[in-house]
């Protein structure tokens, strides 16, 4: 699975070319990224429909600071009572979400 470290980033309406530009660009490490790097991924997430809301400058700290992560099957994101540290937008793959109930059963 392919995470951006929050709805799917997808847009159908972009060429597949511009969607790789960007994800490329976005799989730098954050310190390493360019400002050309930064316009190209501001470019791509302000048509993001989820975050059409979104203030200018906080999608511009999204660009600075997120970060692609290649997750295997299985691997636990977080855990019911953990700190809200992080937050997730899947890119592709699935995601299971498992609620206990208040017996504790999932």
């Amino acid at each position: 699975m392919k995470l951006l470290s929050g709805s799917p980033l997808t847009d159908k309406t972009q060429p597949i070319i511009v969607s790789l530009d960007w994800t490329e660009r976005l799989d730098k490490r954050p310190t390493d990224r360019t400002s050309d790097d930064l316009d190209v991924i501001f470019s791509r997430l302000k048509d993001v429909k989820a975050l059409e809301k979104f203030h200018p400058l906080l999608i511009q700290q999204l660009c600075y600071y997120s970060y692609f992560e290649n997750l295997e099957k299985g691997v636990t994101l977080f855990r019911t009572g953990d700190l809200g540290a992080n937050w997730f937008a899947i890119l592709s793959g699935n995601v299971d979400v498992c609620v206990p109930s208040e017996n504790g059963k999932v």
